[in-house]
């Protein structure tokens, strides 16, 4: 039982298995006793910083580092609708897939 106790303290100090979590609607809901707030905040900075480096590296890159950060912390809720922004603009900026074009018509 102590292994499994120390497992769980190392992979809830790993920003991308938080991110992970976060990102799954099984482990993240209302009230989850999973993610507290500070989970899911270093969740959305996690994720936003992986999307603006994936866009470094397709030179995709629209917004600094500056621009994701703000002087005021938003509330979860804002981080939320503002990954939701950042999630769907990249969806609609990348190419389909060949299997989307297969299957999708």
């Amino acid at each position: 039982m102590d292994s499994m106790t120390k497992r769980k303290i190392n992979l809830l100090q790993n920003q991308a298995f938080i991110s992970g979590i976060y990102l799954d609607p099984r482990f993240n809901f209302n009230r989850s006793p999973f993610l507290t707030e500070e989970h899911k905040k270093s969740a959305v900075e996690c994720v936003l910083k992986t999307l603006a480096i994936i866009k470094g590296l397709t030179g995709q890159l629209e917004e600094t580092e500056d621009t994701l950060t703000t002087n005021s912390a938003p509330t979860p809720k804002e981080q939320f609708s503002k990954l939701e922004a950042k999630m769907n603009l990249l969806i609609q900026q990348s190419p389909p897939t060949e299997e989307y074009q297969n299957n999708g018509s």
